[in-house]
């Protein structure tokens, strides 16, 4: 027979949106005879009788909770679940640099620039000025003009041109003829190209890193030999801080978790270990996981895992841990979660009610370190593994490592 099915308000419809009356001939009509209600997963068999890949997919990535919370509508480009102009402005200039094509690869590359930045042995405050930089948060006359303050927007330097974040940075003739004559010689290439994504793509190299952080440290009137004085050398690191996993108290279990998340195959893998007061360990897991979202869902998961692999096996008083500082702040809250976890942090909760106490903290990545690596050991398998009072060989020299550290610590 012909029927409509109205999807649910989480159903993912075309460009985002949600679509309504999506007709088809099949006999379930309700999302409700989609879901199996006992293991609060959805009929990947029924969906695939009814829709596409592309489209079951997207809607097994739908976090479901056996805690019965009502629908409600969520914004997706938000931690916080909630709509923000800032959110949503964010999110209409992302959808216009994908449709024109300009920025294709551009956000992988802000990515790996920033990585990088941070870990060039500078002073905070050159890296923040170089994140100013890049977002055009320099009060230039320009920006001073759009906030609609009356001065003269001409570059004082060159006084023929607007002066600009890209022309102070990059166009002004004395700016490229004071750095030529220091020996940082600024050749512009694809000039046409638009300034942020210029700058990203040049600066790729270290030896440019070196040139425009020391540009940004001593200003346009210093020179590069006071930066060779002060010995600092962009490929280098900065000293890494010493930070090491802390024992429990006697009779408390310490669970750390961690996750892998692949954007490709929309998969992700939870790696959770348990460890005692003396550092030994009791238990350790790893978790593949299909249909996942995002980073963020994939940590929600693992958090998820670790609390329920805890129950099963009868600790009472724990200490949890993990990096992703949203996530365990979320479930740290008294307050109600409307974001797009909300159904895995529902269901953390209530998981929770089983132990006598139970503690939520977030640490660095260096200090959960020993999570991660059940983490890579379960990318190799298919299906769950588990350990009892075992773990993996790489897990095991991370843990033994974390136990000297605490004994001689």
């Amino acid at each position: 027979m012909h029927v409509n099915i109205w999807r649910d308000p989480w159903l993912p419809g075309p460009h985002g949106g949600v679509v309504r009356g999506h007709s088809i001939n099949h006999n379930y009509t309700l999302v409700s005879d989609l879901i199996d209600a006992q293991s609060a997963t959805w009929k990947v068999e029924v969906l695939n009788d009814i829709f596409d890949s592309d489209l079951v997919k997207q809607v097994c990535s739908i976090p479901l909770s056996r805690t019965g919370l009502c629908d409600e509508v969520v914004w997706r480009y938000d931690g916080s679940g909630l709509y923000s102009v800032k959110s949503g402005y964010k999110q209409l200039q992302e959808e216009g640099q994908s449709d024109s094509g300009s920025n294709v690869g551009v956000p992988l590359l802000i990515s790996r620039f920033y990585s990088s930045m941070w870990g060039v042995s500078l002073p905070v405050k050159v890296k923040i000025n170089m994140l100013r930089v890049m977002n055009n948060f320099l009060p230039t006359f320009a920006n001073l003009q759009t906030r609609r303050l009356s001065v003269n927007n001409c570059c004082p330097l060159c006084k023929s041109e607007v002066e600009s974040t890209q022309h102070i940075m990059r166009d002004c003739v004395f700016v490229k003829e004071l750095l030529g004559a220091q020996g940082n010689h600024l050749t512009i290439l694809y000039p046409d190209v638009p300034w942020r994504e210029w700058l990203h793509w040049r600066l790729q190299g270290l030896t440019l890193y070196k040139g425009m952080l020391s540009w940004l440290l001593f200003g346009l009137f210093a020179s590069l030999k006071e930066y060779e004085m002060l010995n600092l050398k962009c490929g280098t690191r900065s000293p890494p801080i010493q930070a090491k996993w802390e024992a429990p108290l006697e009779n408390v279990v310490k669970v750390n978790f961690d996750s892998a998340f692949s954007h490709q195959m929309l998969q992700s893998v939870s790696g959770v270990i348990c460890r005692g007061y003396t550092g030994s360990i009791l238990a350790a897991c790893s978790l593949p996981h299909k249909y996942v979202r995002d980073a963020f869902m994939a940590e929600a998961l693992a958090c998820h895992q670790a609390v329920t692999f805890a129950c099963e096996l009868g600790f009472t008083r724990v200490v949890l841990e993990g990096d992703s500082r949203t996530v365990i702040q979320k479930c740290q809250s008294f307050l109600i979660d409307a974001s797009l976890i909300s159904p895995v942090i529902a269901d953390i909760k209530l998981i929770c009610r089983n132990f006598m106490a139970l503690d939520f903290g977030f640490v660095r990545r260096e200090e959960n370190v020993a999570a991660h690596t059940p983490v890579q050991e379960g990318k190799g398998f298919s299906c769950p593994m588990y350990w009892i009072e075992e773990a993996p060989p790489r897990t095991l020299l991370v843990a033994e490592e974390d136990r000297a550290a605490v004994v001689s610590g």
